[in-house]
């Protein structure tokens, strides 16, 4: 579902013109990212759970060049949901919708590991840039 169809359907739910419920989702989103800005923790009841969380440094090996890079420590937006949700996602939700979801095709792959790194010779380090 894109933005345009969300808001479509939550303009018909709400009784609102389509315009009026875009503006109320933009007022929502900003006050939530006004929040993020502010390193608070966003909980909707019923829903799920909004917070920052700090990522540390840590070291990543480039696959190709086996050079090794330092990454910085970074914020991230973290997304935890509700009970309510995750047990409606384990149970599969809807049977209609899912039958008529376009992801119900999808082809999982595995993929093997080859090689060993222990016969890899060590980089030096080289810090990382973005």
């Amino acid at each position: 579902m894109n933005n345009k169809e969300f808001i479509l359907r939550l303009s018909q739910r709400m009784g609102y013109t389509a315009s009026d419920t875009q503006r109320m989702v933009t007022n929502v989103i900003d006050q939530m990212s006004d929040g993020f800005q502010e390193g608070k923790c966003i909980a909707i009841s019923g829903f799920g759970t909004f917070e920052i969380k700090k990522k540390l440094e840590r070291i990543i090996v480039n696959p190709s060049t086996l050079q090794r890079m330092l990454v910085p420590p970074k914020l991230v937006l973290n997304f935890k949901p509700s009970p309510t949700w995750k047990e409606k996602v384990k149970k599969g939700g809807d049977k209609e919708t899912w039958t008529n979801s376009p992801y119900n095709n999808l082809q999982t792959f595995s993929y093997a590991r080859t090689g060993s790194r222990k016969t890899r010779p060590k980089p030096s380090y080289v810090p990382y840039s973005t």
